[in-house]
C-alpha cells in the first residue's frame, strides 16, 4: 500500500471532497509512482499544467483524448 502525501495535508488547506465543481480526480502513473491530478476540460489550444497547494491541476481542451493528457 502506497501513502500519498500532499502539501495541502501538511499546511492544512483544501478539502477531502472531491467535487466535480473542483474538476475530476484523476491518477496517473509517473516512473512507477502514482501522481493525482485534477482535470478541467476548458476551451483552450493546448493542455496546460500548474502545480499549487493543492496539488496538481492539468487543463485540456475538450477535444484532446484522455490518453495524450496521460
Amino acid at each position: 500500500m502506497t501513502a500519498l502525501l500532499r502539501l495541502r495535508d501538511l499546511l492544512g488547506g483544501g478539502s477531502a471532497g472531491d467535487s466535480t465543481a473542483e474538476g475530476a480526480l484523476r491518477r496517473v502513473v509517473l516512473a512507477g509512482r502514482e501522481v493525482d491530478y485534477r482535470l478541467f476540460r476548458v476551451r483552450r489550444r493546448s493542455i496546460g499544467m500548474q502545480i499549487g497547494l493543492s496539488g496538481l491541476t492539468v487543463r485540456a481542451p475538450r477535444w484532446v483524448t484522455i490518453r495524450e493528457i496521460d
